[in-house]
């Protein structure tokens, strides 16, 4: 549990950094890896982006980290812009990860990816 919490800090301190007023939140996007790297993420991301604009969200983030494929945001034209580097405690011993938060104008991108 206070693995969870350190990382919600985390987040809180990235997000808190942040200048830009986001109006939505990518929250969990994963695909199993047996199915990666056939085009699924990449289309239910494109579906995602469309809602966010047909919605009218003009501003989204999302948060990440070095367990994932954090790349795949850098791939849909998402722009890193906070890192936090962190030791946390993983089976008792310091473990390092870098934190990241990722985010996304949507009237700047939408017609790369109609």
């Amino acid at each position: 549990m206070a693995f969870f919490e350190e990382v919600d800090q985390i987040y809180e301190k990235l997000l808190s950094g942040q200048s830009q007023d986001y109006e939505g939140e990518l929250s969990f996007f994963a695909i199993h890896p047996l199915y990666r790297g056939l085009g699924i993420g990449k289309e239910l991301y494109r579906r995602f982006f469309n809602y966010m604009n047909n919605e009218n969200i003009r501003h989204f983030y999302v948060f990440t980290d070095t367990t994932c494929n954090f790349g795949f945001y850098e791939r849909q034209n998402m722009l890193r812009c906070g890192t936090e580097e962190v030791k946390l405690q993983v089976n008792k011993k310091p473990e390092k990860f870098l934190f990241f938060i990722y985010e996304n104008a949507v009237q700047k991108h939408s017609a790369e990816n109609k």
